[in-house]
C-alpha cells in the first residue's frame, strides 16, 4: 500500500465489550518509521529514544460505537507522565515498583515543558488506586492495566502480567501514566478528550474523517488509551482506527 509523504502505515483494532456496568479499555500502541513497534522502548542518560525521530505520531480518525439504553461518556487518553519500572517484573505477576511518581508533575515531569515553566496549571495527581498505566513487555508486546493499590512506589496491579515467556517487564521500562477518568492533562491544561454518545444508537460515528476528526498522540513514540465506562448497559466499541505519521 502507497501512503501520502509522511503517512508510514495505519492501524485498526476489532470490537470490544464487556458486561453492562464493567468498564473496558482498548490500547493503541506506537510504531516505529521502520514497522510495528515490537522493540521495546528505553531511555539513555535519561532521555527517551523514541523521541530521536524514529516513531511517530498517532492519528486516531474513526471511533464507532454501538449504545444501548443508556448513553456512555467515551474516554481517549493521552499518556500524562512517564516513569520507569524499578526493577524486572516477572510474568505473571501483579507488582510493579516504580522510580517515580508519575503524577508528580512539578517535581518529575517527563514530558518537554513550555520554556523553562512548569507543566500547565494542572496539580499534582499522585498515582493511586483506580489509575491506570501501560507499557512494553520483554517481547515488545503491550500491556495495561487498572491499578489496585498503592504502597509507597510499589502498585498493585488489577491484571497480572500475561503468563507467557517474554511476558515480564524488564528494568527501566518506561510506564506510561494514564491516570483515571475525568483526569486533566498537565501538556495541555485541559481534560482528556470526552464525548458522550447517543442511546439507543447502532454503530454511532463518534469521529469520521481523517483530517477534521483527527485525534492526536502529542509525542512520538506514546500509547493512547480508549475509555469506555459502559455505564448499565453494554455498549460496544465497534471500529477505532487512524494512522501513524511524521508529525
Amino acid at each position: 500500500m502507497i501512503f501520502s509523504p509522511g503517512i508510514y502505515g495505519t492501524f485498526s483494532l476489532g470490537q470490544n465489550t464487556a458486561a453492562g456496568g464493567t468498564a473496558f479499555l482498548s490500547l493503541i500502541p506506537p510504531r516505529t518509521l521502520q514497522g510495528p513497534s515490537v522493540g521495546v522502548l528505553a531511555v539513555a542518560a535519561s532521555q527517551p529514544t523514541w523521541w530521536g525521530g524514529s516513531y511517530g505520531y498517532s492519528h486516531l480518525t474513526s471511533l464507532v460505537y454501538t449504545t444501548g439504553v443508556t448513553a456512555h461518556a467515551l474516554e481517549v487518553w493521552r499518556p500524562l507522565n512517564w516513569t520507569t519500572a524499578n526493577g524486572a517484573v516477572a510474568a505473571n505477576s501483579a507488582t510493579l515498583v516504580l522510580a517515580a511518581d508519575p503524577g508528580s508533575y512539578s517535581t518529575v515531569y517527563r514530558y518537554p515543558k513550555n520554556g523553562s515553566q512548569a507543566p500547565a496549571n494542572v496539580a499534582n495527581n499522585l498515582i493511586a488506586a483506580s489509575d491506570y498505566v501501560a507499557c512494553q513487555l520483554v517481547d515488545g508486546s503491550w500491556f495495561f492495566s487498572k491499578v489496585t493499590s498503592v504502597s509507597s512506589l510499589t502498585l498493585t496491579l488489577t491484571t497480572a502480567t500475561p503468563n507467557i515467556t517474554g511476558g515480564g517487564i524488564a528494568d527501566g521500562t518506561p510506564i506510561f501514566f494514564f491516570g483515571a477518568p475525568g483526569d486533566s492533562d498537565p501538556a495541555t491544561g485541559v481534560a482528556q478528550f470526552k464525548t458522550t454518545t447517543v442511546a439507543s444508537t447502532n454503530r454511532q460515528a463518534i469521529l469520521n474523517d481523517m483530517i477534521l476528526s483527527s485525534f492526536q498522540a502529542l509525542h512520538p513514540g506514546d500509547p493512547l488509551l480508549f475509555y469506555s465506562p459502559n455505564t448499565t448497559n453494554a455498549g460496544t466499541l465497534d471500529c477505532l482506527a487512524g494512522f501513524y505519521s511524521k508529525f
